[in-house]
């Protein structure tokens, strides 16, 4: 396990790659990073969380404005349309217009 100002630093330089905007000081970080359970779930989360994988600050503005509209599936929904969409094109990948199409 990295030392607590290690993991602090680590852990602010995925918040930078992620594009995360609040500000955390570096006093609340090394007393986080030191404690033992924080630790291990600051080094889980610097190891596993990515720009891949989340949002960017553009693109969760364009999903919020989707929810705001409604125009977000989810649960049963979402299934229905995924299910759809397989029926259509069995284990290939839909291009996002076939995906429009799934929904509409």
């Amino acid at each position: 396990m990295a030392s607590a100002h290690g993991l602090a630093n680590l852990f602010k330089s995925t918040l930078r790659e992620i594009e995360y905007d609040e500000q955390i000081s570096d006093r609340d970080l090394n007393n986080l990073a030191s404690h033992p359970k924080a630790a291990a779930l600051l080094e889980w989360l610097c190891g596993n969380i990515t720009s891949d994988n989340t949002l960017a600050t553009e693109e969760l503005k364009r999903f919020n404005i989707l929810k705001e509209r409604q125009q977000v599936l989810e649960g049963a929904s979402l299934r229905e349309a995924l299910s759809q969409a397989e029926h259509t094109n069995p284990g290939q990948d839909l291009t996002d217009d076939e995906l429009r199409w799934c929904i509409m």
